[in-house]
């Protein structure tokens, strides 16, 4: 069975987050590290477009921590390829 995305924080439609917040994507179980990069996972916002950023891991999860803050207000869209 394929890996899944079980849920990423903040969760959808989430009100007053921080424009500092990191996003932490949930899986379904563990990840080749190798493979969650900016190329396969795609942050991106609203206002600014795609976000550039670093990646750490946990055992079944990755933490996208921005190179810029993101503006209040903006929604944010995360898009995990198939290359993950």
């Amino acid at each position: 069975m394929a890996q899944t995305v079980t849920s990423i924080s903040p969760f959808l439609n989430a009100d007053d987050v921080s424009v500092n917040q990191n996003i932490t994507i949930n899986f379904s179980e563990g990840m080749d590290n190798s493979t969650i990069n900016s190329s396969t996972v795609i942050i991106s916002g609203s206002q600014r477009g795609v976000y550039s950023g670093s990646f750490s891991y946990g055992t079944n999860s990755a933490t996208f921590d921005p190179d810029d803050s993101f503006f209040a207000g903006e929604i944010i869209t995360v898009i995990v390829t198939e290359g993950v």
